[in-house]
């Protein structure tokens, strides 16, 4: 889903409150606060939106207080320190669509940081206790769907090993998982580029798999393709997460249909960030991950679904015979 911040501000002035500064108090006085640099973001947003050089004089008054109920104290890491969420959903911005509006999470993290674990549209988004741990329950725009309902209901809780929001069963108790939440969960997963911590053979792999195709929508111009890397849940039981590589399709024929379903591969994490390739799928189908279980299962899900004709058997990692078997052995 598309991005609408235009700027990486937070990750230059974002400080977080020490236990001698109340939240909302500089730690260092030659930096805003939190929420002063919150505050300084959302408004230049909002004072750009319509602005243009050319006609300049046109714009609108200069606003200079956020609206109420934008920027909003919540607690995720549960660390003692205020964690933030940008609500566009009343900012006046056009940040809004039928996947629901922009909301942008920044959860504290060690060394004074802030982490950006949140920044996509939803419709909902409730952040509440479940049993002993805070999940945050959103819905989502239909295209990111999960195997199961059509009213895209995802949830997800704090990892501070992690510094990453991990997927859970939804407040219905749900537990398919298609490889879009991967995009949810982290938003660096929705760049054209593997994540940071991602292992560098998959970069490197990424890097030589990209394909130049022409752009049928300007002449003579040229677009890249490349493979997605994912991080997934643990599918081995070794408390580490996992990764799925999709390569490209290569290049779609003018007037043809993009998105064709290739195929995809399951690499398991090891040591000193090697991986291990364990699964291939056959072309034509797709990751779906079920996570009722720990570790999870995988099903390989070809294109038709979750009709009753589809093969959806879930598989599991056998360590004795190092491959991934029916979970009904």
């Amino acid at each position: 889903m598309l991005r609408y911040l235009t700027s990486g501000l937070l990750t230059l002035c974002l400080t977080s409150a020490s236990a001698e500064n109340p939240p909302g108090q500089s730690v260092n006085p030659e930096r805003p606060s939190p929420k002063e640099a919150l505050e300084w973001m959302v408004l230049k947003e909002i004072n750009s939106a319509y602005f243009t050089r050319d006609e300049p004089m046109e714009r609108s008054a200069l606003v200079e207080q956020v609206p109420l109920g934008v920027i909003k104290e919540v607690d995720i890491s549960h660390d003692g320190i205020v964690d933030w969420l940008v609500d566009y959903t009343n900012s006046g911005l056009t940040y809004c669509g039928t996947g629901g509006c922009l909301r942008t999470l920044y959860v504290s993290a060690p060394d004074n940081r802030y982490v950006k674990a949140f920044d996509d549209q939803s419709e909902d988004f409730v952040i509440r206790q479940r049993g002993t741990e805070t999940v945050i329950d959103m819905t989502v725009h239909p295209v990111m769907c999960s195997p199961v309902k059509n009213d895209c209901a995802y949830s997800f809780a704090w990892d501070s090993r992690l510094e990453r929001l991990v997927e859970r069963p939804n407040a219905r108790g749900e537990a398919l998982l298609s490889s879009d939440f991967a995009l949810l969960a982290s938003p660096e997963e929705d760049e054209p580029r593997p994540p940071e911590v991602a292992p560098e053979s998959l970069k490197s792999q990424w890097r030589k798999t990209a394909v130049a195709c022409p752009s049928y929508a300007t002449e003579g111009a040229f677009e890249v393709r490349h493979a997605k890397v994912l991080s997934i849940p643990d599918l081995d039981g070794d408390d580490v997460r996992d990764w799925s590589y999709e390569p490209t399709t290569g290049c779609t024929p003018e007037g043809g249909m993009a998105g064709d379903i290739g195929n995809f591969l399951i690499y398991l994490s090891r040591g000193d960030a090697d991986v291990e390739l364990a699964f291939t799928s056959e072309r034509g189908e797709h990751p779906v991950y079920d996570i009722a279980t720990s570790p999870a299962l995988l099903i390989s899900n070809p294109d038709c679904g979750y009709d009753v004709a589809c093969r959806n058997q879930p598989l599991r990692w056998d360590a004795a015979t190092k491959e991934f078997v029916p979970n009904d052995r």
